[in-house]
């Protein structure tokens, strides 16, 4: 049976497959934030509001800057709560990236 012709891009014009974006589009593209709905949205701004000082402790002490991220302390993947207040904390982009990397990297780990 023969597969379903591309469809043209309505944006560049460009032949995409049925059921695939154009690589024009980026998945995330109008989203303020990818994955999140206004509940998250509300979160994230009451959470920077109430804790506008990154919340990264190292052994020097914690971090001084200012907070431009919310993290969730125990990822997704590994069962923590959306919207859980608990589970999150505010973070400088440099400590976001940081804990990412690290939550990125305990995930390689996991049995799949």
């Amino acid at each position: 049976m023969p597969y379903a012709a591309p469809r043209a891009c309505s944006r560049c014009g460009s032949p995409t497959p049925k059921g695939q974006r154009c690589p024009c589009r980026p998945a995330w593209e109008g989203s303020t934030h990818p994955g999140d709905d206004a509940r998250m949205q509300e979160l994230r701004r009451d959470k920077l509001t109430a804790d506008p000082v990154c919340e990264w402790t190292s052994p020097n002490g914690r971090c001084r800057r200012p907070a431009d991220q919310v993290d969730h302390i125990v990822p997704l993947a590994e069962g923590g709560a959306r919207y859980d207040w608990d589970n999150l904390q505010s973070l400088c982009t440099p400590h976001h990236k940081q804990k990412t990397t690290q939550d990125a990297l305990r995930g390689k780990k996991r049995a799949r």
